[in-house]
């Protein structure tokens, strides 16, 4: 198993998609700029986009990817 996937990226990243990057900040009790590093180090281990951020809108608007 690669080191670097742990279930605590793959909560992280469920956070977001379900509820949007401060919602799930807040929601798991840890800064924004740590949730957003964490959710890129799973894309990139996974090599896969799991989320877009939407053109627009506030930095923590996302819409989840179909990969």
């Amino acid at each position: 198993m690669d080191p670097s996937l742990d279930l605590r990226k793959v909560r992280y990243a469920l956070a977001v998609v379900e509820l949007q990057l401060r919602q799930a900040a807040s929601k798991l009790d840890i800064p924004q700029s740590t949730i957003s590093r964490r959710v890129a180090q799973l894309e990139r281990s996974l090599g896969i986009c799991i989320c877009d951020v939407l053109p627009g809108r506030e930095a923590d608007a996302c819409r989840p990817t179909f990969s």
